[in-house]
């Protein structure tokens, strides 16, 4: 292949094979993602279970739940840059996985299934190894997902593989306790009991056994969601650490730090874009259960509309393989995020007590599928790629951990608008609420993350290190690395 010129950043191409992956190599390490995408699920029936069960108070429980969820935060990039340095027999990936896994699995299945007592003490200790867990797994599990292979393709199967599996484990986790729990899928269980024609007595007597309510409802439905988290793992960790592989670094790269990624002026440029992508894409969750009752008049239809959602971004993910592969991953991102601001436009000016143009309007905030979350983790590893050009040291977790932090920013910034319009006066438990009240959850909630989806989408379409670029950095660097290995 003939050098072509790179562009801005100065340097010329010069490409090499790369064997590709098989699909069961990435299928055995994508799986991974499934107890890591589902456990979460749960902790909106935490706090009203432990309230009902055990006593404790609600802005005790509340409390709790934040000060690990900001632990895990603090933790992204300790967690990242101690990834990066790590250097074992098995990889500075892998131990990091496998040992987080083994902490996060056990503190979920005590956490969300607490058996017949529980303690604040006990409470505090489950919730802060859960998170700690989670993250310890979960940085360097996407991180390694960058490094399996160098080929550009590959990177993007097993981002699409990876996404729709955490699609799926999401969906399962919200289509299970409403078919096993809900009372109104009693129906569906009476029918599948007498499908089943008394041939598993046990199965038959809970199908056919009354829907539970109050603490029961959200003991049950936690027990379903971490069953269905944490059974495969006995099936997945195995393959994991049997079958996936990391790639060796070459001798000449230096342990990097958390200044790489800080001073690294191409991932910066996408950093701030995303920020404001992620304050939409996060941000809308916070007030979408009240703009579906107050100002669209549909209430106790959230759970079904998320579901929908869901279901149309996994039925996508093919469409947005292809896409992919065609063409640029900021181009992807960019109309992903013009899908999202089309849902949450259609949302702001659709009358109240209309569900088939609802229904619609989520089915496109579903289109994006898991673009805005997913593959903005490859971008920020070719981010980490050009760092290790310009500077000889790796950072690529803290570049990973760095997109994950502004993605759980995110969801902060859901709270916030929460807190914005209780200041402003709406009240939740009103039957009613004042027009402008209902304007202003509109604003808040729809209008200003289209606002924000249209900034940030603006601001990473001027991204420079495009594929053909990635490919010369990476030209370099595997230059780099073969003299290296000649030199005595």
């Amino acid at each position: 292949m003939a050098p072509d010129q790179a562009g801005s950043l100065g340097f010329q191409i010069k490409t090499a094979a790369t064997k590709k992956l098989s699909f069961l190599t990435i299928v055995s390490f994508t799986a991974t993602v499934w107890p890591l995408s589902i456990a979460q699920l749960s902790f909106p029936f935490v706090a009203p279970f432990y309230a009902a069960s055990f006593g404790m108070e609600l802005a005790f429980i509340g409390f709790v739940l934040t000060l690990g969820r900001l632990l895990d935060i603090a933790a992204d990039v300790f967690v990242a840059w101690s990834s990066d340095r790590t250097r074992t027999r098995w990889g500075r990936r892998k131990p990091w996985v496998v040992s987080g896994l083994l902490v996060y699995a056990p503190a979920a299945m005590l956490l969300f299934v607490p058996g017949q007592s529980a303690s604040p003490a006990r409470l505090v200790i489950l919730v802060m190894l859960f998170f700690s867990g989670w993250t310890k797994a979960f940085i360097p599990f996407l991180s390694q997902g960058t490094e399996l292979s160098d080929n550009y393709t590959d990177k993007n199967r097993i981002n699409i593989v990876q996404s729709a599996i955490g699609l799926m484990a999401i969906l399962a986790a919200f289509i299970s306790p409403v078919v096993l729990v809900d009372p109104r899928a009693t129906a569906l269980r009476t029918l599948a009991a007498n499908a089943l024609n008394g041939i598993l007595p046990a199965l038959d007597a809970y199908l056919r056994r009354p829907s539970p309510t109050g603490a029961a409802y959200y003991g049950q439905s936690m027990l379903i969601i971490t069953v269905l988290a944490l059974a495969p793992i006995l099936v997945t960790l195995p393959i994991y650490i049997l079958k996936v592989h990391e790639q060796k670094l070459a001798p000449n790269i230096r342990k990097g730090g958390i200044t790489s990624a800080i001073r690294n002026p191409v991932f910066l440029r996408f950093a701030l874009g995303y920020v404001f992508l992620m304050f939409a894409h996060m941000g809308r969750t916070g007030l979408l259960p009240f703009i579906l009752v107050f100002a669209l008049h549909l209430p106790d239809s959230y759970l079904f509309f998320m579901m929908l959602l869901f279901a149309s971004s996994l039925l996508i993910t093919p469409v947005w393989s292809r896409l992919l592969e065609r063409f640029e991953r900021i181009k992807c991102i960019v109309f992903a995020a013009g899908l999202e601001a089309v849902g949450l436009g259609m949302l702001f000016v659709i009358l109240a007590g209309n569900p088939w143009l609802t229904g619609i309007a989520f089915v496109f905030m579903g289109l994006p599928g898991q673009t805005l979350l997913m593959v903005p983790y490859l971008i920020a590893a070719d981010c980490s790629d050009y760092a290790l050009w310009k500077t000889g040291a790796d950072s690529r977790a803290v570049h990973v951990s760095l997109v994950s932090l502004i993605v759980k920013l995110g969801s902060v910034y859901a709270g916030v608008s929460i807190w914005l319009v209780g200041l402003a006066g709406f009240a939740p438990t009103a039957a009613q609420q004042p027009p402008g009240i209902i304007l202003l959850l509109k604003v808040i909630g729809l209008g200003v993350p289209v606002l924000f989806l249209g900034l940030g989408a603006f601001i990473v379409a001027r991204f420079p290190l495009n594929r053909a670029r990635h490919a010369a950095v990476r030209s370099r660097l595997n230059l780099r690395a073969a003299s290296a290995a000649l030199m005595p």
